[in-house]
């Protein structure tokens, strides 16, 4: 649609005796005078663009933001619900997961759209992010406040402005990500204009001082993705983060693992580290991938092989993917899923799996070509668990083994003699618990910090399993899984 503008300002003068001084100096008048901030400005947008509006700061970006907002706005059977970012009300003291959304499904998944897809993130109030998680946050909040309706249009003024360059350009994406995906319109404002390749405007406008304005409706990637649209393609909606193409995915090591473990939510040091590969942005590291010896025995693997593999077997063809953690800025630009797809032919195995829990909110691994396998546990792990409860454990919290520790210093001696018990009837737990270079006996399980772990262990292993597999097309053995 055809939008005609035009914004003329009235500047008075105030006269004073000093103000009648500049006059007299450098001859000019104190009448009022006439400003033309956008002389019939013509702008062509359609439902679902773009739009990035550019300039120098104070040349008249956000009055034409306004303008066109306020022009959109009368036509919302075409363009849908008009959101302006700003008037989003947000409490310094709300937390994430309690915030947004009508269920901890739907808070997850929007956290996660917008990059903030972190166990420990999703428990911290807003007064406790950073400026860049601030913004994403922002940006769900947007989300969770569009209706479900294909139309809409999102409003940002003064478009990271605030943020570091990288940080902007993270978030640039991942909004136009999201909008796109959810056919929704955006309009941001901002003197940077190094968003481009970010947010791959439909219509990109540079407003220059005066009246002076220039658009453009025939850049590249709008070209690109118009025909993408009238052909049913998805392509647009899959455009890589312009900071990808600086990242270097190289052979790493142990510490480049304790650099980044503070942002994985299972921390710790995994067991059986066979192989590190860290991501480098110019110089930084940015990401670390872990892959370790696999477990023996695992039930997923079984369901996608059909059949189960003996030791010997699992030990020459197999490897884990254990740890795959990315510094939170960087979120949601797909490089979780660039390490996976970079490294997987590079540790000489037939097949790579692995099993996370966060698959079901961020499905990196699938989009890194992984075979995706969601089972439920064995039951004996929640009948366990439920035997727990009878002593105070709450099955909901369970999985943390500080929540187990601190639930085993409160009971007695009996008491624990009764846990363990228990816990006993998971073998494997305990095992895995204790650790391959200890000595398995009763002195070392009574052990507190080992049996929360064990129980930490076995609740875990009761959650629903999203499993992961990828078959080497290069192995001489390949088939298909």
């Amino acid at each position: 649609m055809l939008f005609s503008i035009d914004v003329v300002f009235e500047q008075g003068y105030p006269v004073t005796e000093r103000a009648i001084d500049v006059a007299q100096a450098f001859g000019i008048a104190l009448d009022t005078r006439v400003f033309k901030v956008l002389n019939r400005v013509e702008v062509d947008i359609k439902p679902g663009d773009v739009v990035y509006i550019t300039g120098e700061s104070g040349s008249g970006k956000s009055v034409l933001l306004r303008r066109l907002t306020e022009r959109i706005a009368k036509y919302e059977g075409m363009f849908g619900n008009v959101l302006l970012a700003d008037r989003i009300k947000i409490d310094e003291d709300e937390v994430l997961i309690d915030s947004i959304g009508s269920s901890t499904d739907e808070a997850i998944q929007l956290l996660s759209i917008v990059g903030l897809n972190d166990a420990y993130l999703f428990l911290r109030r807003y007064r406790e992010l950073s400026d860049g998680q601030r913004y994403r946050y922002r940006i769900a909040k947007v989300l969770a406040c569009s209706s479900s309706d294909e139309k809409g249009v999102f409003v940002f003024d003064e478009f990271c402005s605030m943020l570091d360059r990288d940080t902007a350009k993270v978030v640039a994406y991942l909004l136009q990500k999201v909008t796109r995906a959810s056919k929704k319109m955006l309009l941001v404002a901002t003197a940077h204009d190094d968003l481009v390749d970010d947010l791959m405007p439909d219509v990109l406008i540079h407003k220059g001082y005066g009246s002076r304005i220039s658009i453009d409706y025939n850049n590249t990637n709008a070209r690109k993705r118009k025909s993408d649209q009238n052909s049913g393609s998805n392509e647009h909606l899959t455009h890589r983060c312009s900071l990808l193409k600086h990242v270097i995915i190289e052979k790493g090591c142990i510490d480049d693992w304790y650099m980044l473990e503070e942002y994985h939510y299972r921390g710790n040091k995994p067991y059986g580290i066979r192989h590190v590969f860290t991501a480098r942005l110019r110089g930084e590291t940015v990401g670390v991938i872990v892959y370790s010896m696999p477990a023996p025995l695992c039930r997923g693997r079984s369901i996608a092989l059909a059949r189960v593999p003996s030791i010997d077997e699992v030990n020459r063809d197999f490897i884990t993917i254990s740890r795959v953690v990315v510094l939170p800025r960087f979120r949601g630009i797909g490089l979780a899923s660039m390490l996976v797809r970079h490294t997987m032919p590079l540790v000489g195995k037939r097949y790579v799996e692995s099993i996370a829990v966060m698959g079901k909110y961020n499905p990196f691994f699938v989009k890194a070509g992984m075979k995706e396998i969601i089972y439920e546990s064995d039951k004996k792990y929640v009948r366990v668990l439920k035997e727990l409860e009878g002593y105070g454990f709450n099955c909901r919290l369970a999985a943390s083994r500080e929540y187990c520790y601190s639930m085993l210093e409160r009971l007695s001696d009996n008491d624990i003699e009764e846990v363990l018990r228990v816990v006993e009837k998971v073998r494997f737990a305990l095992r895995n618990a204790v650790g391959r270079s200890r000595e398995y006996s009763s002195v070392v399980l009574h052990d507190k910090h080992i049996l929360a772990r064990a129980i930490a262990n076995i609740a875990m292993l009761a959650e629903e399993k999203h499993y992961y597999i990828w078959e080497n097309p290069e192995s001489m053995y390949s088939g298909k899984v």
